[in-house]
C-alpha cells in the first residue's frame, strides 16, 4: 500500500456522487449547498462527451470525511426546487471502466 495509494483512497472517503439535480444546477450551486456540511474543495457536473447535454450528476470533494457523514445524517436535500440524492462515492474498478471506455469509443 503506497502512500499515494492511501491518499487516494482517503479522498474517496472525502467525496460524494450527487444525483437527481436538475438541468440548470451550477458547480456554484452545488458548492454553496454542500459549503453548510463542510469545507469543499472540488465540485464537478457531468456531461455527455459528445452532445455536452448534463447527465443530471455530478460529485462534491470535501476537506474532510466528517462532512460526508454530516451529508449522510440529514434525510432529504432539496436543491434548486428538485430533490437530490448524495450518497458516497465508490472507485470504479478497472474493468468497469475499462468498459466504460470501448463504449465511448464505439
Amino acid at each position: 500500500f503506497t502512500a499515494e495509494g492511501q491518499m487516494t483512497a482517503q479522498r474517496e472517503e472525502w467525496k460524494m456522487f450527487i444525483g437527481g439535480r436538475s438541468w440548470d444546477t451550477t458547480k456554484k450551486d452545488l458548492k454553496d449547498y454542500f459549503s453548510k456540511f463542510g469545507e469543499v474543495v472540488d465540485c464537478t457536473l457531468k456531461s455527455d462527451l459528445i452532445t455536452e447535454r448534463s447527465r443530471g450528476f455530478g460529485f462534491v470533494l470535501f476537506k474532510e470525511s466528517e462532512s460526508v457523514d454530516k451529508v449522510m445524517d440529514q434525510k432529504e436535500h432539496k436543491l434548486n426546487g428538485k430533490v437530490i440524492d448524495p450518497k458516497k462515492a465508490k472507485a470504479m474498478k478497472t474493468k468497469e471502466l475499462a468498459y466504460l471506455t470501448c463504449i465511448m469509443l464505439l
